[in-house]
C-alpha cells in the first residue's frame, strides 16, 4: 500500500509554541510527530511514502535520511505554498506514473490510527472515487461536518454548529484516474483540497464515501490540542 503525506503547510496557528520546525516535526513525547506516523505505516502495511514538502522542508528530509524506517520515501517539493489541493495536483503532474490505482492521503498533523486494510476494503467495495475516514465529535465547534446517505455516500459538507457531528479525519483514499480527470479541471495553482475541491467539484462529479472509525483522534495544528498530544500519541496503536 502507498501513502501520501501533506506536510508542506506553514503551521501558522501553531507558531506560538512550535516555531523552529514544520508542524509535522513537532515533538510529541520527545519524538517528531512523523515518527509516530511512520511507525503506524510500518505496522499497517504501508510500504511506499510520498511526502509533499514546502515550509522548512530540509528539516523533514534530514530526519528521514537519518532514520531507519522500513519504508521507501519520495519527495515532492514546493517552491511556494500551494495549499493541500495544489500540492496534490503537483504530485499528480510529477509522479502519476508511480502512483497506485488507489492510494492513501494523510494530513501531516493528524493522528488517527484507523484500520487501513478495512478502510481500503470499504473503498473498493463501494467503487468509490474518494473515500474519507470520519470521526465523531460530541460538540463540533471547529471542523466542517460530513452528511452521509444511508449507503455512506457523502451528500454535503456543513459548517460547524456546536452539535454532535461526523468530521473529516484527515485520511483519504483516492482512485487515481478519476481524481486526475477531475482535479485537473481546476485552473488555479494554489487551492485547498477540502474547501475548493471536495465540497464543490468532487461532490458533483465523483463518488465520495465516508467511513466512521471509533479510535484515537487528535489534530495537533492548534496549541490547545498540541498540548494534549503527549497523552494521546504513542507507539502503541
Amino acid at each position: 500500500m502507498q501513502a501520501i503525506i501533506l506536510a508542506g503547510g506553514l503551521g501558522t496557528r501553531l507558531n506560538s509554541v512550535v516555531n523552529d520546525r514544520p508542524k509535522s516535526m513537532a515533538l510529541i513525547n520527545g519524538k517528531p510527530f512523523l515518527h509516530y506516523l511512520f511507525k503506524y505505516f510500518e505496522n499497517n502495511g504501508i510500504k511506499n511514502v510520498f511526502l509533499l514538502l514546502g515550509y522548512k522542508k530540509k528539516f523533514i528530509k534530514d530526519f528521514i535520511l537519518k532514520s531507519q524506517f522500513s519504508l521507501s520515501f519520495n519527495f515532492v517539493e514546493e517552491d511556494e505554498p500551494l495549499g493541500t489541493g495544489g500540492a496534490i495536483k503537483k504530485l499528480i503532474s510529477e509522479q502519476a506514473t508511480y502512483l497506485d490505482e488507489h492510494f492513501f492521503v494523510f494530513n501531516g498533523d493528524t493522528y488517527f490510527p484507523i484500520n487501513l486494510k478495512q478502510f481500503l476494503s470499504f473503498h473498493i467495495q463501494k467503487s468509490s472515487d474518494i473515500s474519507m475516514a470520519l470521526y465523531s465529535v460530541l460538540k463540533n465547534t471547529r471542523y466542517s461536518s460530513v452528511s452521509l446517505t444511508n449507503e455512506n455516500k457523502v451528500k454535503a459538507f456543513l459548517n460547524a454548529d456546536g452539535k454532535k457531528a461526523l468530521i473529516n479525519g484527515g485520511i483519504y483514499i483516492f482512485k487515481k484516474d478519476n481524481l486526475i480527470k477531475s482535479i485537473n479541471k481546476i485552473n488555479e495553482k494554489k487551492f485547498s483540497i477540502e474547501n475548493d475541491f471536495f465540497g464543490q467539484q468532487a461532490l458533483s462529479e465523483l463518488g465520495m464515501y465516508g467511513m466512521f472509525f471509533d479510535t484515537k483522534f487528535i489534530d495537533i495544528g492548534i496549541p490547545e490540542d498540541y498540548a494534549r498530544a503527549d497523552d494521546i500519541i504513542s507507539d502503541n496503536f
